[in-house]
């Protein structure tokens, strides 16, 4: 491939990425004024909708959330441990496990997680409701794709999400826990304490911060997929990768960002 041929095919992915996210702002441009001009004796959240997302974005993945985190805390320890030891710190084991955890892993690999499972679920449900004409009848009977389908997704994501991250702390810390009795023989006791008298709690609120956030994104990057779906059910597949990527790619970006900003301010 010569230099032309690669400019013009980076060109063209650039003004495609570009109209992409311009859509993308126009849809939460109309998500927002259609949740704040509702119409009259249409709820914004239907109820039950809210709480069916809530029990399969939140209590379903509770299992996988945990497990992974479990193991990330292990492996996290494991290594910070091999690397202190030689300068005989062993206990900052416990810190580093911990700051990382808060700030920065536990939110990554929950919003992760959340995006391949839920997101793309959310991609493929919107998407197979067009190409069965569901989405249609909704508006022949009056009511707003938007407040029905997108709004009860959303707002689930942005209430489980940060309880997923807790649960996924938690769950990180046992298995560091787990190792530095093995590896330490440190009791549970004692590596609670030095948690407790070591590592400010603000840094776990900073974690917890960036949760809300990573939900709107995945939330809105996958409706906004299953939106664009049309013609046939090979264009679900398409857009379910796209919007698993998307969300990915944008909470990464979004994570840097945060956390350059948080340190520029001394957080």
């Amino acid at each position: 491939m010569d230099f032309s041929t690669l400019a013009t095919h980076i060109g063209k992915r650039t003004l495609v990425f570009y109209q992409e996210e311009k859509n993308l702002l126009k849809f939460i441009g109309t998500m927002v004024l259609r949740w704040i001009f509702a119409p009259h004796g249409q709820k914004r959240c239907p109820k039950n909708s809210f709480l069916t997302f809530i029990e399969d974005v939140g209590v379903q993945a509770i299992s996988i959330v945990s497990l992974l985190s479990f193991l990330i805390g292990m492996v996290l320890c494991y290594q910070s441990l091999q690397e202190l030891r030689r300068y005989g710190a062993e206990l900052f084991t416990i810190d580093f496990l911990a700051i990382a955890l808060f700030r920065e892993i536990s939110v990554l690999i929950t919003a992760i997680i959340v995006a391949g499972r839920s997101g793309s679920a959310f991609t493929a449900q919107l998407g197979a409701m067009f190409l069965n004409q569901e989405v249609d009848a909704l508006r022949s009977y009056g009511l707003d794709p938007y407040l029905m389908l997108v709004s009860p997704r959303i707002l689930a994501l942005i209430v489980a999400l940060p309880l997923l991250v807790f649960i996924s702390v938690l769950s990180g810390l046992f298995g560091g826990m787990l190792l530095c009795l093995v590896s330490l023989e440190l009791p549970p006791i004692q590596f609670l304490n030095h948690l407790q008298h070591n590592v400010d709690i603000k840094h776990l609120f900073i974690g917890l911060s960036k949760a809300p956030l990573f939900a709107f994104i995945i939330g809105i990057i996958s409706c906004f997929k299953g939106f664009q779906v049309q013609g046939s059910a090979q264009s679900i597949g398409q857009k379910t990768t796209e919007s698993v990527v998307e969300s990915i790619f944008f909470v990464i970006v979004f994570d840097a960002f945060l956390s350059v900003l948080f340190s520029s301010v001394g957080l």
